[in-house]
């Protein structure tokens, strides 16, 4: 019996079951982690971690453990039945365990699944709404966000595009450096790739030709013939989204000058440059264009 006694943890809050995790993770040097072998080592049973964190997979990745899972995923059914056995009291303190995981007060069901030990199903059931629920634990819902224009899902989505120097894939675009998160494409365009399809056609076909390549036609020309040619954006320092994305295109999303990309370069920042500088008098053209990092771009100035 002292031996028992001995061996169970006499804190059993989030942070000690976690760092019991952790330890028998050391002890095993690396090898997957079941119950069984757990519960051999452990202070603690597999269970009672397991009923805390929402399973033995939830419980090995908020210990940073997840590698280290052996066995089956964690169903909605297993979820819904912990929850069953839950007070609405247990229910509140449950979100605002999540709320405290995520660092702030308001989440989505999608993030409170993955992270909770029952479901939101069950919360809908005990409180009538998500919202009330919410609202008995002092939570605030989450906001359903910016409402995004074309122009600034097509501005985000050349930036990680450059990022990475390739089209993104959805979940990319949950992750810096992208500011606009997926689901608003799919609002807008019903699906990802009908997004990116949007993008394209936008920056490929945007109306922007160089001031050479403007017709030589004797009679005058109309007001729509103007708009199309649209000569005087070479006049312009700002340079617009398609012959920015033409540009980076053509350098292979890479500094023209270092050769650096933000694929493969942390932290680096590609922008278009003015070859001879716009102060000079260079032209917003495709010709006087390149793709510049901020190091060299910086260290560039007005020079020529």
């Amino acid at each position: 019996m002292e031996k028992f006694e001995f061996r169970r943890l006499a804190d059993t809050s989030d942070e000690s079951l976690c760092a019991e995790l952790r330890r028998v993770a050391n002890a095993l040097a690396g090898k997957p982690i079941s119950k069984k072998t757990f519960d051999e080592i452990a202070n603690v049973s597999s269970s009672t971690v397991a009923k805390r964190f929402g399973g033995w997979k939830a419980a090995l990745e908020r210990a940073e453990l997840g590698a280290q899972y052996s066995g089956p995923e964690v169903s909605r059914k297993v979820k819904d039945q912990l929850g069953k056995g839950m007070s609405k009291d247990q229910l509140i303190l449950e979100l605002r365990r999540v709320a405290q995981q995520r660092g702030n007060e308001s989440f989505s069901v999608q993030e409170f699944n993955e992270r909770a030990r029952c479901s939101a199903d069950t919360l809908r059931t005990r409180f009538g709404f998500w919202k009330k629920a919410l609202a008995a634990a002092g939570l605030a819902e989450l906001s359903h966000g910016k409402r995004y224009t074309d122009e600034e899902c097509f501005e985000n989505l050349l930036t990680v595009w450059t990022h990475y120097g390739r089209p993104p894939k959805y979940q990319e675009m949950r992750m810096p450096p992208s500011t606009v998160g997926p689901k608003a494409y799919i609002v807008r365009w019903g699906t990802w790739n009908k997004a990116l399809y949007a993008f394209y056609q936008t920056v490929t076909d945007s109306g922007e030709y160089e001031a050479d390549q403007t017709p030589e036609i004797s009679a005058p020309i109309s007001p729509e013939t103007k708009r199309k040619t649209r000569v005087q954006e070479s006049d312009r320092r700002d340079i617009k989204l398609g012959l920015r994305y033409k540009v980076l295109k053509r350098d292979s999303f890479k500094c023209a000058l270092c050769g650096r990309s933000p694929a493969t370069t942390p932290g680096l920042e590609l922008h278009v440059d003015h070859v001879t500088p716009f102060s000079k008098g260079g032209k917003t053209v495709e010709s006087n264009l390149q793709a510049a990092c901020s190091d060299c771009n910086l260290g560039k100035g007005d020079r020529v």
